[in-house]
Formats: structure tokens, C-alpha cells, sequence
């Protein structure tokens, strides 16, 4: 599989849809990939999170900047150790939401293979 194969279409046609949409696909692709070169959440390391706990924190940030920062709400379904629970600006945790959803979806492709 190649990149043009999978993603020239789509991203054209989106492009001429709703051109904001592909710079958000480029933000959530930057932190994803900071994710992985910065804190070492490579794709190995996703595969032991067995129990929905990136989506969890992907919902977790997306709802944060809604409500306030640390509201319980949010909070309350925080996968992981408080200490990781780093909320920022509306659109870094908009942001942060779609790369742990990606690492997400991501760890269900490689499972199913």
C-alpha cells in the first residue's frame, strides 16, 4: 500500500470540500508523529493498550476546553496516571484527541492482521 494509493484521492476531494479539514489532518498528523519521536508511544508500544485506553484519553481531550481544564467529567475517564493528564489550549487538545484516536484505529488495523 502506498501513500498515493491510499490518501491522493481523498485528501484532493477534500481539499475541495472543506480545505480546513485537510490542515487539521496535517496538525493531528504532526502530533502524531511527535507522539512518537518525542514520547516513544511508537506502535509497539500502542499494541499493549489492549482495553480502549487511547480512546478513552482521545475523549478525555476532546472534551477539555468545553469544560473546564481539570472538570471531572473529563477527568473521570482518564485511562492513566494523573501526572499525564496535561491539558492545553482548545485546539492543542482538539489535536492531541485525533492523534490518540489515530494511534487507536491504528492498533485495530494491526490486530486484525
Amino acid at each position: 500500500m502506498t501513500i498515493p494509493t491510499v490518501l491522493e484521492g481523498p485528501v484532493k476531494r477534500l481539499m475541495e470540500l472543506d480545505q480546513e479539514s485537510v490542515f487539521a489532518l496535517a496538525d493531528i498528523a504532526a502530533e502524531r508523529v511527535r507522539q512518537v519521536e518525542a514520547e516513544g508511544w511508537t506502535p509497539a508500544h500502542d499494541d499493549a493498550h489492549r482495553t480502549g485506553e487511547m480512546a478513552r484519553a482521545a475523549g478525555c481531550y476532546a472534551l477539555t476546553g468545553w469544560t473546564m481544564p481539570n472538570d471531572p467529567p473529563a477527568m473521570r475517564y482518564w485511562p492513566w496516571h494523573a501526572e499525564w493528564w496535561k491539558p492545553k489550549s482548545l485546539h492543542r487538545n482538539q489535536v492531541r484527541a485525533g492523534a490518540l484516536l489515530v494511534a487507536e484505529l491504528a492498533r485495530h488495523l494491526r490486530s486484525a492482521r
